[in-house]
Formats: C-alpha cells, sequence, structure tokens
C-alpha cells in the first residue's frame, strides 16, 4: 500500500475519535444540563412547598385565632344573657315588692281612714257627753240649791236624772283606759262604749296595779263612756291613759 494511503486511513481514524469524543462531550454537557435544570426544578418545588406550607400555617393560626376570638364573644354573650337573666329576674322580683308595698300602703291607707272616722265619731261623742255632763252637773246645783235640807241635818237627796242609752252589753271585766279629765266638772271620759258599760257602773281607775281612785258611769256612747269621779275613793290626780276597769 502507498504511504500516503495509509495516511488517509490514520488521518480518517482520528476524525471518527475526534467525532466520538465531541459527541461525549456533547453528551456529558447536556447531562450536566438536565441535572441543572432538575436540581432547579427540585429546588423550585421544594420552595414552593414549603410557601404553601407556611401559608397552611398562617390560614390555621389565622383559624385558630378567628375560633378563639369566636369562642370569646360567645362567652362573654352567655355572661351578658345570665346577666340580663338575673337582671329581669330581680326587676320582677321588685316589682312584685313595690305592688305588694302599694297593696300594704292601699290597706293601711283605708285603715287609717277608718280609724279617722273612728276618732271622730269617738270626740263628737266626747264633746257630746261633756256637754251633757256639764248640762247635769249644773242641774245638780241647781236642784239642790232649791230643795230644802232634810230635817236634822241629813245629806240632802236630789232627784234623779233619767238619761237614754243605747243597748248595754253588761259586761263585768271589761278594761279601758282614761281618754279625757275634766277636773272643773270632776269627770272623765273613758273609751268604753254601751257594749261594755252600763250607767251606774262604778270603774276602777288603775295606775300600773294600784288603785288610785272610782268613777260612776253617768253617760254611755257607743265607743265612749263619761263617769264622775267619786272624791272619796280618789288617793292621786287622774291621768289620760291610766287603766280603766269594771268593778
Amino acid at each position: 500500500m502507498k504511504p500516503w494511503l495509509k495516511a488517509t486511513e490514520w488521518l480518517k481514524g482520528q476524525q471518527w475519535l475526534n467525532t466520538m469524543k465531541g459527541w461525549l462531550k456533547k453528551k456529558q454537557t447536556w447531562a450536566i444540563v438536565g441535572f441543572v435544570v432538575l436540581a432547579l426544578c427540585a429546588a423550585g418545588f421544594a420552595f414552593a412547598r414549603q410557601i404553601e406550607h407556611r401559608k397552611r400555617l398562617e390560614s390555621e393560626q389565622k383559624l385558630s385565632q378567628t375560633i378563639q376570638a369566636k369562642q370569646l364573644v360567645e362567652a362573654k354573650l352567655s355572661a351578658e344573657e345570665q346577666r340580663s337573666q338575673k337582671l329581669s329576674e330581680a326587676l320582677e322580683l321588685k316589682a312584685k315588692e313595690v305592688d305588694q308595698i302599694a297593696k300594704r300602703l292601699e290597706a293601711e291607707a283605708k285603715a287609717v281612714e277608718l280609724l279617722q272616722g273612728r276618732l271622730a265619731q269617738m270626740e263628737g261623742q266626747v264633746s257630746q257627753l261633756q256637754a251633757e255632763l256639764v248640762l247635769s252637773a249644773r242641774a245638780r246645783e241647781e236642784l239642790a240649791q232649791r230643795l230644802p235640807a232634810q230635817a236634822g241635818g241629813g245629806p240632802t237627796e236630789l232627784e234623779k236624772i233619767q238619761v237614754v242609752v243605747g243597748p248595754l252589753g253588761g259586761l263585768n271585766e271589761a278594761s279601758g283606759k282614761i281618754i279625757q279629765v275634766n277636773p272643773d266638772w270632776q269627770f272623765v271620759v273613758v273609751d268604753l262604749g254601751w257594749h261594755t258599760v252600763n250607767i251606774g257602773d262604778v270603774l276602777g281607775i288603775y295606775r300600773g296595779d294600784q288603785l288610785i281612785a272610782k268613777v260612776k258611769v253617768e253617760r254611755v256612747q257607743e265607743q265612749v263612756a263619761a263617769a264622775s269621779i267619786l272624791p272619796e275613793y280618789r288617793t292621786a290626780e287622774i291621768a289620760v291613759n291610766d287603766r280603766v276597769a269594771v268593778l
């Protein structure tokens, strides 16, 4: 073989080797590029996952905060509802108390009105008794002056004065009190009426447990009576509110 032919073949062999080397370099380059791309993709995916995880944590945290805030609001609302219920019950109770007080005041006002009526009636009866007693005392004095003294200087017997009174109860163990004293005409007014005492009854006047005087009933009204003081039995001055008992 000619030398130049050998040289040509050798050169051809060298070109193929160089071609293979270039192709391998290209393969290596593409492999590196692919690896880099894969690495970048993996890094991007991991970063995306991390961002998504962070967003999910933030969302869960916000949701937890929202739930806690809702529970707090619900707890406050429940407490306010309970407080409102208690206030309503207290208000209802106070309203009932006010209603009861109003009814009691109304009843007391009626009782006071009734007592005032009875007091006015009693005052009228007392005034009537005072006038009757004064007239009776004056009549007795006039009779005493007109009638001559009995022989032997004995006591003068006065004409009895007839008095018309209402129905009598005739209770023997009744007790009351002195409501007025007239020292000028020597009589008292007691809070015992015709359902308790009769004309002619003798009443004992007590201060504590001590008998201090006796009086004799001369006039009787429905709720009060007037009685003359018996001076021989009086050991102390009679006063208003002294206790009176039928003897």
